[in-house]
């Protein structure tokens, strides 16, 4: 856990003098986001998992270092209020406007707040595995400059859930990622200047 927690807010885990919950609301989507981590990722204070929870009402968060955390996925999956899928890469999925025109119930969107490689261990997980796929199609561009990945273009959590929003083409959604961009430009102008560093790409 950071030194400085004890300056940091226990939302947005900006230092206080930086804090951005007062820019955050929280936006309608019909859509469920299921938000999958552990009190590791949760720790890192640039993780951008937790806003997701913030901005979106209709979210949960399941912690895989919590015993029993299997049985709580395996209780959200036969909800059949949603379409349930996993946010993994897939090259045989079809694009998502594709698969949400072909349903009749929104989607919970299950989402693996970590890093790739943690992720890649935990989409072979037994409770994962028959759960369908979700991926982007498109090339999208990181705005996330705060800490290197080993992927191309790797987009954190937030803007990736955001990337996901727009590849569905539904205008009732714009509202949620405008506000899920705003929160990322702002968290990373906050905490970029916290480490003394300038991105020009977000003034």
């Amino acid at each position: 856990m950071p030194k400085t927690t004890f300056n940091r807010c226990r939302s947005c885990w900006l230092h206080i003098d930086k804090c951005i919950c007062a820019y955050i609301q929280s936006q309608n989507c019909q859509h469920k986001v299921t938000i999958v981590t552990r009190a590791k990722e949760q720790r890192i204070v640039s993780n951008t998992g937790r806003y997701i929870s913030m901005i979106l009402p209709n979210s949960q968060i399941v912690r895989l270092d919590i015993k029993g955390w299997e049985q709580i996925i395996n209780n959200l999956i036969q909800d059949t209020a949603y379409h349930h899928i996993l946010f993994f890469p897939n090259p045989n999925t079809k694009p998502a406007n594709q698969i949400c025109k072909q349903l009749t119930k929104p989607l919970n969107i299950i989402i693996l707040d970590t890093s790739w490689s943690s992720a890649r261990r935990w989409a072979r997980k037994k409770t994962f595995l028959n759960i369908p796929k979700i991926e982007l199609k498109k090339h999208w561009q990181s705005n996330y400059l705060l800490r290197t990945t080993t992927q191309n273009n790797g987009l954190c959590t937030l803007e990736s859930l955001a990337c996901l929003l727009c590849e569905l083409q539904d205008s009732k959604l714009n509202p949620a990622i405008n506000m899920m961009n705003k929160v990322l430009k702002k968290m990373v102008l906050g905490m970029g200047s916290e480490r003394g560093k300038l991105f020009a790409r977000n003034s």
